[in-house]
């Protein structure tokens, strides 16, 4: 299996009008979003750049299975969104009304965007192909990824609509997280972070409705009820619970849906030809790799299908080779004790306080907004 490391999280604005198709597909075939949520004056810069980093590895390896997982398409278990600040957002509360309907009018908002850039692909024609594409970005991974985008062919791009779905559990169901909750945890200790699972009321294309009762009770730190439930029930809006909950609610409904309808894309019609909607990787790409592992392409015919069929596991019974290797240095990277961070912070507005000029971007409660008088 050729190993991508896909996932990467990224910072969405909730206010903006539109998406580009490259965005588009970030938040295709994931099963849910995952919001990490901040007022004014709560940012705290290398804190939340570490959340995000160990946040994707943690996501990464309760989902991802070496040399089974289908990845051509972007699938992954959660799309990591990182909005602006929000003014709007209460101060203290995790679980309440008012949260919960700002989660539903922001994940309304986010889905909106990405079936309205798909539909002006599907209907526009080139033009609009070329304006939903015009991006640019300074990272390497990104440039090669626009390589990637502007060497297909417009029709390519309208036949991988077909393969980028905005899943309907993505749409029944929302996870938030506060960024002030986040102290430093590495990925074995981040589970216990505190997260609200928010039923959006969407159930288009499931194979059955959405129940927040499903969380085991004695996980459950907060709820929100609404009615409207069959025979007077009274339903559950949104649970708070803790990131180790939350994902296997999540795997659990991502599982529901697979038994009822099958994978979503099809892994075998959508990567015909080697085809891989997600990858930079083109057909001879893929057959030049093969060659330099020790396909032999006189014995064997070239390899077809999804990569997830190509290895035999009972040879290969533990994940190993460069990807495994990157896992391991990345793992590493995103271990860092939570003192080191706490000092990291510290200095940053010592700093600051030492030379108003710097960007203020690292206050995260009361006594943080005094230090900001004092600046201003």
């Amino acid at each position: 299996m050729l190993h991508v490391r896909h996932f990467r999280p990224s910072a969405t604005e909730f206010n903006q009008p539109g998406c580009l198709l490259h965005e588009a597909h970030h938040y295709c075939n994931r099963t849910a979003p995952i919001y990490l949520l901040e007022r004014p004056w709560e940012q705290r810069r290398r804190l939340v750049e570490l959340f995000l980093h160990v946040l994707e590895n943690y996501l990464y390896h309760k989902w991802f299975r070496p040399y089974r997982s289908e990845i051509e398409y972007g699938q992954f278990l959660a799309a990591v969104i990182y909005p602006k600040p929000i003014e709007s957002l209460p101060a203290r509360e995790r679980c309440s009304r008012p949260v919960v309907d700002l989660i539903r009018a922001m994940h309304s908002h986010t889905c909106t965007k990405v079936l309205a850039a798909q539909d002006r692909v599907r209907t526009g024609g080139t033009g609009a192909l070329a304006e939903l594409m015009s991006w640019s970005s300074a990272d390497p991974g990104d440039q090669a990824r626009l390589t990637h985008l502007t060497s297909r062919e417009p029709e390519q791009h309208v036949r991988d609509l077909d393969f980028f779905i905005l899943q309907p559990v993505f749409r029944a169901v929302a996870v938030a997280a506060r960024t002030r909750d986040y102290e430093g945890e590495n990925r074995s200790e981040l589970g216990r972070v505190p997260v609200l699972v928010v039923r959006t009321g969407v159930e288009e294309g499931l194979s059955a409705p959405i129940d927040l009762d499903a969380i085991p009770e004695d996980k459950r730190k907060g709820v929100v009820t609404e009615d409207g439930g069959p025979d007077g029930k009274i339903l559950l809006s949104a649970v708070e619970t803790d990131l180790d909950t939350a994902v296997a609610f999540l795997m659990g409904l991502e599982q529901r849906e697979i038994a009822a309808f099958g994978l979503r894309p099809d892994p075998v019609e959508s990567t015909r030809n080697l085809e891989s909607g997600f990858t930079e990787l083109t057909r001879e790409d893929v057959l030049l790799i093969a060659d330099r592992l020790g396909w032999d392409a006189e014995a064997w015919p070239p390899p077809e299908g999804p990569s997830s069929t190509w290895v035999d596991t009972e040879i290969y019974t533990t994940w190993s080779g460069l990807g495994a290797e990157a896992d391991d240095v990345y793992d590493a990277t995103t271990a860092t004790p939570k003192r080191e961070c706490a000092e990291e912070e510290y200095e940053a507005r010592y700093l600051a306080r030492q030379l108003p000029g710097r960007d203020l971007t690292f206050w995260d409660d009361d006594d943080d907004s005094k230090l900001v008088d004092e600046l201003l």
